[in-house]
Formats: structure tokens, C-alpha cells, sequence
């Protein structure tokens, strides 16, 4: 009940308070800790876990599978792995697919492969959108767009809108414009899905990544304003890296205007002056961000990359 209502603090002194801890009761634990976005406490409880007599059931081992995804921590993932081979566990659905997810998030992209291909079963839409999604974030497109078909060719499997999520990222890694447009336009027309904020943003950073500015902005100003204020972040992105300061400036104002309470809108925008050479616009805009109480927060990330030769 806790942990539903978001008070960790209570959950865990429940936790630690309770005589005999079942699986579930620790699943539990482990799985208010995960959906809070602590999945570094998560892995924690299910070290502590491991050193008791209690055994960790499927749905414990998916929920720190995706643990240790979101926190890069490969070696824990492979040491799952190995548990569920030594222990005889039978793989259901949801732990190959967090294993499949793991991996590819974890940049051990071939073991990925190897697992979503040892499914003997019929592959779930899961499964296939998680392999997709692996291959587009590495930046390789073709072989997205090659399992993207092979899914509904072979298997007969209808596409939702993750799928095309990943698939439109896919394109966008890789520079495939064309292949982005006409899945964009697929989408609607062959599967009846309506385009959401993530599928825009792809279609945005598509055309911003390959250098078409022009379209880009002519698509974002076509979009309702409840979607458009989404947009120019990652157009504000592709002036950028294209070193168009025209468009950038008009998009940095755009930001602004649709967002002024983002620290990280300010930053854009005093990044974009400072590249060239505005140093007055870029201390003013630091200034206003100052004055109006928004403080650039530090960032960090980690991941594991094992030596395997995976890309």
C-alpha cells in the first residue's frame, strides 16, 4: 500500500519490520524502489536478497533486469543470467524480453541477439520491439528495418506505437529520411495509429539530424501548439550541430517561449550564443535563468561495456 502511494520510507520500515519475508515481499520491496526510478536501491535489496535462503521467482528477475538496465550494470545482469542457466529456471516471456532489453541497453548487443533468437515459442510483440529497439539505439537502421519486417512478414505480428517509436529512431540514427518519412506516414495509414509527442520528436530529429533544416522547421510549425513546444528542442539541436544560426536563434526564442520554466531550454540557448561568440546574449541568458530561480543541475551516467567486440 506504501510503496502504491509512493512513501518508500514507509514501505521499507514495513519491510524491515516483517518477520518472514516471502519472495513476494521482497519482490515487492524491489519493485517500489524500481518504478520510483531508484534502481540502484533496487539492486541493493536484491544483493541483501541473494543472501538469504529466500529464492528470487521470475518476476523478481525481470524487475532487476530492468534495474540493471537503467543503471548500465552489466556484470549483474550476466551473473543473472548465469542463476537463472545454474538454477534450471524456466524463462518466461517477460525475463527473456528484460534480458533482450538488458543487454541491448547495456551495449552487449550480439548477446541480445542470441537470447531474443533462443526464444523457441512464438515471439510476442515485446520481444521483437525490444530487439528493434536495441539495433536503433546503436545506430544500425538496417538491421531494425530487417527485423521490423521479418516481423510482420514471418510472424504475422501487427506493430503498436513503441514499435514505430523505435523504428522511427532507428531511421533517425542512421540517417534514413526517406525510410522515416514513409514509415512516419505508415503508421497512420496502414495500422490506423496516431502519431504521439515521441513519434513527432523522432520525425523532428530525423530531419534535423540529416541536415534538412527547412523541413524540419516547416514540419514542427505544422504541428497544434500542445505538441509544438516538444519540438524545438531537438531542431534547436540540429541547428547546432549544422552551425545554422539563423534557424537556431529562432529556435532557442521558440523554446523559451513555449517553455521558461526548462533549466535545460536556458542552457540550450546559452550554449547556442556562446558558439557564436554572443558572449552578452550568453550572459544574459544565464542571468534571466538566475533570476528566475532555475539552477543547472548536474548530470551523470554510467554503463558497463563488457570487451566482447559487441557494438
Amino acid at each position: 500500500m506504501y510503496a502504491k502511494c509512493c512513501d518508500l520510507v514507509s514501505a521499507r520500515r514495513v519491510f524491515d519490520s516483517s518477520c518472514e519475508k516471502t519472495v513476494f515481499v521482497w519482490t515487492s520491496m524491489i519493485s517500489a524502489y524500481q518504478n520510483a526510478g531508484r534502481p540502484a536501491d533496487a539492486i541493493e535489496l536484491f544483493k541483501r536478497l541473494l543472501q538469504t535462503s529466500v529464492k528470487p521467482d521470475e518476476a523478481t528477475l525481470a524487475i532487476i533486469l530492468s534495474a540493471c538496465a537503467d543503471t548500465g550494470t552489466l556484470s549483474l545482469g550476466e551473473e543473472i543470467e548465469e542463476y537463472i542457466t545454474t538454477n534450471g529456471l524456466q524463462l518466461d516471456r517477460q525475463v527473456q524480453t528484460s534480458l533482450i532489453h538488458m543487454f541491448c541497453k547495456c551495449g552487449s548487443i550480439e548477446k541480445a541477439r542470441t537470447v531474443f533468437d533462443s526464444i523457441s515459442e512464438k515471439k510476442d510483440l515485446a520481444a521483437w520491439s525490444s530487439m528493434i529497439n536495441g539495433y536503433a539505439i546503436h545506430g544500425m537502421g538496417n538491421e531494425a528495418l530487417s527485423l521490423f519486417h521479418d516481423m510482420q512478414n514471418t510472424e504475422g505480428i501487427v506493430p503498436d506505437s513503441l514499435t514505430y517509436t523505435s523504428i522511427l529512431l532507428a531511421c533517425s540514427h542512421s540517417g534514413l529520411v526517406e525510410d522515416g518519412l514513409k514509415y512516419f506516414k505508415s503508421m497512420q495509414k496502414d495500422f490506423g495509429l496516431e502519431p504521439r509527442i515521441e513519434h513527432y520528436t523522432c520525425l523532428v530529429d530525423l530531419l534535423g539530424r540529416a541536415g534538412r533544416l527547412d523541413l524540419a522547421l516547416e514540419t514542427t510549425l505544422d504541428f497544434p501548439e500542445k505538441i509544438q513546444g516538444r519540438m524545438w528542442a531537438p531542431f534547436l539541436s540540429a541547428c547546432k550541430k549544422h552551425r545554422n544560426d539563423e534557424l537556431g536563434e529562432l529556435a532557442a526564442r521558440k523554446l523559451l517561449e513555449f517553455s521558461t520554466g526548462s533549466t535545460g531550454n536556458y542552457v540550450l540557448m546559452a550554449n547556442l550564443y556562446t558558439s557564436q561568440g554572443k558572449w552578452k546574449e550568453a550572459a544574459e541568458t544565464r542571468r534571466l535563468m538566475d533570476d528566475r530561480g532555475l539552477a543547472k543541475e548536474p548530470g551523470w551516467s554510467q554503463v558497463e561495456i563488457c570487451d566482447s567486440g559487441d557494438r
